[in-house]
Parts: C-alpha cells; structure tokens; sequence
C-alpha cells in the first residue's frame, strides 16, 4: 500500500504530528507545494487552523489534486481547541468530498500552540496518540 503525509505547519507543532504519523506509515512528509509523485492508496492530509481554517497552502493542494491520485484521504490538524480541529476538518472533509474524493469519518486533533495557549502542544503524549491513530487507520 502507498502512503503519503502531506501537511502544513506554520510553527512546526503540525509538523510534529505529521512526522509521528509518517514514522508510523514508514513514509516522509511532503509539504503542501511537494510535487504529486504518481497516485497513492492513503493520504493524510494536515495543518494548523487558523482564524477557524487550515492554512492556504492545503486549499490550494487540494485544487491542484484529483480524485484519480489517492484511494482514501485521512485529515489531521492542530488548533488551540480540539472543537475548531474538529470543525475544520468536518468542513475540509466536506470539500474534499463534493470534489469527489473518498475522505475517511474519522479524522485527527490535538492542541496547537497559538500565543501563549498550549505552548507545551503537541507534547509527547499527542505524538504517540498521533502514531497510534494512523496504525489504526491505515488497518481499517
């Protein structure tokens, strides 16, 4: 099975989860202007939210992506509140799938370091709920 992480990170906590996630794939992270090399069976796709969004490198990736370049898309992101992680990728999600992409239920969020909010976020305990969510994603 071919996995990809791409991601976007401003300040590199998203960065963190991608890495746990890639390790856990045996994979590398490509960033959002990586060139597609060739189609994959699943992605992950993440960011940090910002201003109730992810950032606009991953709108612009996904304009540039089609259907026929990857099986299933998982998305991930960071934020100050899991709600607005939750949230974003609800609505990415949504997106994703009136363009016609299969984009799994689940999805996963943890705190992001935003000013002085969660400036410790991601920590150790988030990267390794990172990893362990994408052995189970990538056993489903």
């Amino acid at each position: 099975m071919k996995i990809e992480v791409r991601c976007y990170s401003r300040g590199g906590g998203t960065a963190k989860i991608a890495n746990a996630i890639a390790d856990e794939a045996g994979c590398l992270v490509n960033m959002m202007d990586d060139k597609l090399d060739g189609a994959v069976d699943l992605m992950f796709l993440g960011s940090g939210v910002y201003a109730g969004k992810m950032g606009r490198p991953v709108y612009e990736f996904i304009e540039k992506l089609s259907a026929e370049y990857t099986g299933k898309i998982i998305l991930f992101a960071t934020a100050t509140s899991i709600e607005s992680a939750l949230k974003t990728c609800q609505t990415v999600a949504a997106l994703l799938r009136e363009k016609g992409f299969n984009v799994d239920e689940e999805s996963f969020q943890c705190p992001g370091k935003f000013l002085l909010a969660n400036r410790s976020r991601p920590d150790q305990g988030d990267i390794g709920h990172a990893a362990s969510f994408a052995k189970k994603m990538m056993q489903k």
